[in-house]
């Protein structure tokens, strides 16, 4: 028999797979129809990313993750390499461009939606990279750098939520569960570092609650996506 902590913590990671399966072929059947319309601008048919994991901390299934995995999935991996087809050294600041551009396609008319936002001005340069017009409002930090500040993405969401908890409750990570390996976490890559090391160390941050709300912060996703500079994709292989 499996330790109590053990057997939990498989079924946890099983809900969430099955969670991930259903999300995914969701997305994959409306991006199948969006990517041959063209939709945003997009090249038809043309390579895109992939995402390879999500996790959720409390498993609410949000409907934004669907519409956050679709808008990963429609970019084009052409974004990531320059014209000699040579992947690029830098951060690739037009993946966060084609991801909010497609959020403003598919949250147009319910809210307005933020890419960007400096919630502590003037005492500080920190950035919320886009800001969702849920109700609570969702938070998205994403990271496709060499040097992912990870901790500081974490820190940024739960500083905005604890400032204003009637505006904002959710929040989300998108990092590579691939190409990046972490030399101060025994060569992880970032989905694993922050989903097995990171999450546990802000659990008490997460799980501060009001009484008359439950949690503040309602839901906390990590979207783990291919990056195509990190070689072969492995789509169809499970996840990560």
């Amino acid at each position: 028999m499996f330790p109590r902590s053990t057997f939990c913590g498989r079924i946890n990671q099983h809900l969430r797979d099955i969670s991930f399966t259903y999300l995914h072929e969701r997305v994959n059947e409306e991006n199948a129809l969006s990517s041959s319309q063209g939709v945003g601008g997009l090249a038809k048919g043309g390579p895109v990313s992939s995402v390879k994991a999500v996790y959720q901390l409390r498993n609410t299934n949000p409907g934004w993750v669907n519409d956050l995995i679709a808008a990963i999935e429609m970019v084009p991996d052409s974004i990531f390499f320059d014209e000699q087809n040579r992947p690029l050294k830098r951060e690739v600041e037009e993946f966060d461009r084609q991801i909010y551009n497609e959020l403003c396609r598919r949250f147009q008319g319910l809210g307005r939606m933020e890419r960007n936002l400096r919630l502590w001005q003037p005492e500080g340069q920190f950035e919320i990279d886009i800001v969702l017009p849920t109700s609570p409002r969702t938070l998205i930090e994403i990271e496709k750098g060499q040097l992912p500040r990870l901790e500081l993405d974490i820190i940024k969401i739960m500083s905005a939520v604890f400032l204003r908890p009637e505006e904002y409750a959710y929040g989300c990570l998108v990092i590579p569960a691939n190409y990046i390996e972490l030399k101060l976490a025994r060569g992880q890559t970032s989905y694993q570092y922050v989903t097995e090391h990171l999450l546990r160390l802000a659990r008490p941050l997460f799980d501060n609650s009001n009484s008359a709300r439950g949690y503040v912060l309602r839901e906390f996703c990590v979207v783990g996506y291919w990056d195509p500079r990190g070689g072969e994709d492995t789509r169809g292989k499970g996840l990560l």
